[in-house]
């Protein structure tokens, strides 16, 4: 018994066709051109159906890209003598056209897309499928950090008059990053003054980085007796 056939339409002239499971055939294209692709599109098809049997074929699509590509959509036109029986996962129909808006797809992750339905005519079927892809965003990345400046400060209880007094600033970074260019400026009260008789101390800190402590000695004296 001799039974008629549906047999497969070829290739498009920018499509590759490799051999794949005996008895079907995979055709492949990158998307939106092949020198500037970032979605890979491989649709195997059965070689040859019998008229009005179970006719099966799947779209694989692949994200070529190493970021996440959000607004993918792939749409088959199938042909007149198609009959679709399923789509998984469900498309949209419109007319004779399906169409699958993807969920975003992670870096080289891909999609499987199956079809299934009857052919109810002899003939050479053919299956035209597009796919509108965006351009892989170029991503870059700023570290927010909040550095934290936390100074104590250590003098002597008491001094005689004639005796310099000795101070020591400790400085400690408790946040995250590293503070730049930071300055200690301490305005001495009245009555006391620097070694070299200036109202104000003045330490250049730099840079302190996450958990990193400084600490700067100065040396300070008193006009005159008193509590300060």
């Amino acid at each position: 018994v001799v039974r008629p056939i549906v047999s497969r339409a070829k290739a498009g002239p920018d499509e590759v066709v490799n051999g794949a499971e005996p008895g079907s055939y995979t055709v492949s294209r990158v998307y939106p051109c092949r020198e500037c692709g970032n979605v890979q599109l491989d649709k195997v098809m059965p070689s040859q159906v019998e008229l009005n049997s179970p006719l099966e074929y799947s779209i694989r699509v692949t994200n070529l890209t190493g970021a996440i590509l959000s607004g993918v959509v792939v749409t088959e036109e199938l042909p007149e003598d198609f009959e679709m029986k399923s789509a998984t996962p469900t498309a949209k129909q419109e007319g004779k056209s399906l169409v699958w808006e993807l969920q975003p797809l992670g870096p080289r992750a891909a999609v499987e897309i199956a079809v299934s339905g009857v052919a109810s005519k002899v003939e050479s079927l053919k299956y035209c499928t597009n796919v509108v892809t965006p351009m892989a965003a170029t991503c870059s990345s700023v570290q927010v950090i909040e550095p934290m400046l936390k100074l104590a400060k250590v003098a002597p209880q008491g001094v005689l008059l004639c005796e310099p007094i000795q101070i020591k600033y400790v400085l400690t970074n408790t946040g995250t990053g590293a503070a730049q260019e930071v300055k200690i400026v301490e305005t001495l009260p009245e009555g006391l003054q620097t070694a070299d008789g200036k109202s104000e101390v003045v330490i250049n800190a730099g840079k302190l980085t996450a958990g990193q402590v400084k600490e700067f000695p100065a040396e300070i004296k008193a006009l005159r007796v008193g509590k300060y």
